[in-house]
């Protein structure tokens, strides 16, 4: 639900942005400046969005890597060595 939730603030936004270029420049009488505006919006416009739909492919098997790792990683690793010990290190805050 939060990957559809942040693939939903990215398209709003990328329209948000999109759109505001390119009806700016019609408020008043066209200029280069204008269709140069509107080209760049209409880039921004492609651009994030299809962004955005790679996101939204790439969610999928993000998901699937995530539960790999968070449902079986825990029942069939079994990991030995050493305790990790950072060098230089003196905890402030926390207790041992």
């Amino acid at each position: 639900m939060a990957v559809g939730l942040s693939s939903v603030a990215i398209a709003m936004v990328v329209n948000y942005i999109a759109i505001g270029m390119m009806i700016e420049p019609q408020l008043e009488a066209i200029t280069p400046v204008g269709v140069i505006l509107i080209i760049v919006g209409i880039l921004v416009f492609l651009l994030g969005h299809t962004l955005n739909t790679a996101l939204g492919l790439l969610g999928g098997g993000l998901h699937s890597i995530r539960l790999h790792y968070v449902e079986f990683f825990t029942k069939f690793y079994k990991g030995g060595g050493k305790k990790y010990n950072p060098f230089g290190m003196k905890s402030k805050f926390t207790e041992e």
